[in-house]
């Protein structure tokens, strides 16, 4: 999958994997009670929320749309 994917795109791919893998073995190493087992799980879930929706709007042409949006500000 990832060898299909370029750029920007693929940076904040592996980024977003790395994140995970780290949140993983931070959980499975570290003695947490169950608060903090949740907390680190919606911290988790939070992150990979806002990574979904960056790359919806990105993947949704949502870059074309900002830049035309500052450009019709800007020209006059």
């Amino acid at each position: 999958m990832l060898h299909k994917i370029h750029g920007f795109a693929l940076r904040t791919a592996v980024r977003t994997q790395v994140a995970v893998l780290q949140a993983v073995a931070r959980l499975r190493d570290e003695e947490l009670g169950q608060s903090g087992l949740v907390v680190e799980l919606m911290l988790l879930g939070f992150v990979l929320l806002l990574a979904a929706a960056i790359f919806a709007f990105w993947k949704a042409g949502g870059m074309t749309w900002l830049n035309n949006r500052l450009n019709g500000i800007t020209t006059y």
